[in-house]
């Protein structure tokens, strides 16, 4: 049973907070911002100015995170893409990874050997997901679409595609862990 949507986004933190742990250095990959800020710098504009555009742009690319969460149902729907010889060689027994999407499109295998592809589908709780690594993710690069479980949080994985999109046949639904 899943409730509408529109809860996960109405539990994100505010701007506010999230920009105070950025200050502080709660989130991962700060040279990010860093890099952002040097982007304005490196055509001309003061390091004050710099600084000031590069919040903007964070606050704007928050702003569109919570506004693609409002689609976001409790549990939420989560792609990810693998790589692996085979359907045998999966370990699905073991950590699945903690590396998700919520847009199948955006999906995608970032390392892995040249095996097959497949794609995992699953419902999570939102008491599982990592939002402080969720949003940072979300700021830092988010054309991925990322969203960031907990080390060992629970996930039902529903179904396999193979590289065609065909449902694996035989999978039966299961509770696996990131």
């Amino acid at each position: 049973m899943s409730e509408g949507r529109g809860v996960v986004a109405e539990r994100l933190p505010s701007w506010a907070t999230v920009r105070r742990r950025l200050v502080k250095g709660r989130f991962q990959d700060e040279d990010h911002f860093s890099y952002e800020r040097d982007v304005y710098e490196n055509v001309g504009t003061s390091t004050r100015e710099a600084t000031r555009l590069a919040w903007e742009r964070f606050e704007q690319l928050y702003d569109d995170f919570v506004d693609e969460a409002y689609a976001f149902t409790n549990p939420l729907r989560l792609w990810r893409e693998i790589t692996t010889k085979s359907l045998e060689t999966m370990r699905l027994d073991a950590d699945i990874g903690v590396y998700w999407s919520w847009d199948p499109r955006a999906a995608e295998a970032h390392w892995g050997d040249d095996g097959r592809v497949w794609m995992l589908v699953a419902e999570v709780f939102p008491n599982q997901v990592d939002w402080p690594g969720t949003i940072w993710a979300n700021l830092a690069s988010p054309e991925e679409k990322e969203i960031r479980l907990k080390s060992n949080a629970t996930l039902r994985l529903l179904r396999i595609r193979d590289e065609r999109g065909q449902i694996v046949e035989g999978f039966a639904p299961k509770v696996v862990r990131a």
